[in-house]
């Protein structure tokens, strides 16, 4: 026995007809969809508290790399909300990439988060490119290709050597100790 008959054709025009004047007892549910004024919550502020709590039950979660692939393909070109039609520039693009940042957290978890000229371990990391990054698209996301540098070094590099580097302007920089 079924008990998702669908209702017959005299039951539906019964119902109807005793719903007439009535409002649904999902109304709050229905406005809940809504944008602008139906919204409840329109011309409300978040407390910096309901941000807090609205963050927090998402900090510190590890999520697995196939999670984090998928999230990447679903919100991909068309399909997120805040694509413009592909105005992006190719350098931004990358390294916003899920290859980017792999690459990024594979260079610091090998030089154990230290710092490769200062030795200080944390604080605010930059992966640094070895080969150039914008030169040198083979080697872009190669692990052997990044240094981990503090800010700190890492800004001092730039403003002694410039942009386009190599790993020899690094050897310079680093003492004359190897990668």
């Amino acid at each position: 026995m079924s008990f998702c008959r669908p209702h017959t054709q005299e039951s539906r025009e019964r119902i109807s007809r005793s719903m007439k004047g009535r409002l649904p007892k999902n109304l709050i549910l229905i406005n809940s969809n809504k944008s602008g004024a139906g919204n409840p919550n329109f011309g409300k502020k978040e407390t910096a508290e309901q941000t807090e709590l609205r963050i927090s039950k998402c900090r510190g979660k590890k999520r697995s790399l196939e999670f984090r692939r998928a999230v990447s393909l679903r919100m991909r070109g068309g399909q997120s909300p805040w694509w413009k039609g592909g105005v992006t520039a190719e350098n931004k693009r990358l390294r916003k990439s899920l290859e980017f940042k792999v690459w990024r957290e594979s260079v610091f978890q090998r030089d154990n988060f230290i710092c490769r000229k200062c030795l200080i371990k944390g604080g605010v990391l930059h992966p640094h490119h070895l080969a150039c990054f914008s030169n040198n698209s083979t080697l872009r996301f190669e692990i052997s290709n990044g240094v981990t540098l503090c800010k700190g070094c890492h800004d001092l590099f730039h403003s002694k050597f410039g942009n386009d580097c190599d790993a020899i302007m690094f050897h310079q920089f680093n003492g004359g100790q190897n990668v």
